[in-house]
């Protein structure tokens, strides 16, 4: 029973740490996103008012 329970503990942090890794690359992609987005409307604003 013990056995038992430390087992769906470990498999349950083990989900956990998984579930992190994928929620943390969700916030790198978001942000590398954004960057790109933010860069591509500089260069359109620089090629079109050359400031």
């Amino acid at each position: 029973m013990l056995t038992s329970i430390l087992f769906h503990a470990a498999e349950l942090e083990r989900c956990k740490a998984i579930f992190n890794n994928i929620n943390n690359l969700v916030i790198e992609n978001k942000a590398r996103l954004n960057t790109e987005s933010y860069l591509g409307d500089l260069l359109i604003h620089v090629i079109f008012n050359g400031d």
